[in-house]
């Protein structure tokens, strides 16, 4: 995940403004290197930068450093070598291949489900897949949500927006029994979906039966629900406000497709769609998993 996944437009924007004038560049999935000479920067810019550089977690080098007095500098930032905020336990390396993680990624998450659920996540277990372009956020789907997740996960939503749900049963997790994820049969992992608060144009007018026969991995119920919480208490905003997420990648008892979306702009709706029916409001999430 990306600097961006974590600070509004305008945020991004002075973040990057900022580490360019004191010799940084901001890199995909988080990452910061050094690129030129130190700058003077005021008081106030220090002051943003240090509060930014905190939001998006992926700076802890040159927090350290911004917050030491640098004697008759008079805030010339110094040549900062800024290493890659990774977590040293998943380094790729040429024997086990693992993905590269920004540690500012597994701070986010780790945050979100303490604060959120309440929950404690060995972050350690999670499973992240290796990135590919253009797919720049990203979900995690933890274990410790319990058997009976979709449940939890619902009842969370209603605690932090308004929720209504026309499936046939207000008890998810007996009736939405299919997915292609889950993560008391997989344990905790990560899914990277596109960064769209709209579902995916590129899925435009395809049915869930089309996907399926495209091999498509696409959402299921559960990942989708989980990144608008997250996206709500990260951003106070709503995915799908003027589209509908098909999740694909869950099926029902009667073999129809979840559907969640904020279309109405009133409220958060959870409904159902018979698999072989496709419009241009209805559109599957690509994932990469």
């Amino acid at each position: 995940m990306a600097a961006e996944d974590y600070l509004d437009i305008v945020e991004f924007a002075t973040l990057k403004k900022l580490l360019l004038k004191i010799g940084c560049e901001l890199r995909a999935f988080g990452v910061v290197k050094r690129v030129g000479p130190g700058a003077k920067i005021t008081q106030a810019e220090l002051m943003k930068l240090r509060s930014l550089a905190s939001a998006c977690g992926i700076m802890a080098n040159v927090q350290k450093a911004l917050l030491t007095p640098w004697p008759g500098q008079n805030n010339v930032i110094p040549n900062i070598e800024i290493p890659p905020a990774i977590n040293s336990a998943n380094k790729p390396n040429s024997q086990t291949n693992l993905p590269f993680v920004p540690i500012g990624l597994i701070n986010i998450w780790s945050r979100f489900y303490k604060e959120v659920f309440g929950l404690t996540v060995n972050m350690s277990k999670v499973k992240f897949p290796v990135r590919v372009e253009h797919f720049g956020w990203t979900v995690v789907v933890a274990e410790e949500l319990g058997d009976k997740t979709l449940n939890t996960v619902i009842e969370v939503c209603k605690k932090m927006f308004l929720v209504r749900t026309y499936i046939r049963n207000d008890n998810l997790q007996s009736v939405v029994t299919f997915n292609d994820r889950d993560p008391q049969v997989i344990g905790s992992y990560a899914v990277y979906p596109r960064a769209n608060l709209m579902a995916d144009i590129e899925n435009l007018n395809l049915s869930a039966n089309e996907i399926k026969l495209r091999s498509i991995i696409t959402m299921t119920l559960l990942e989708r629900l989980i990144v608008e919480v997250f996206i709500f208490w990260s951003r106070n905003k709503h995915l799908d406000e003027k589209t509908f997420t098909l999740c694909c990648g869950s099926r029902d008892l009667w073999d129809d497709v979840p559907v969640c979306g904020y279309l109405s702009g009133a409220v958060f709706q959870i409904t159902s769609r018979v698999a072989g029916n496709y419009d241009t409001y209805y559109r599957a999430r690509t994932v990469i998993f």
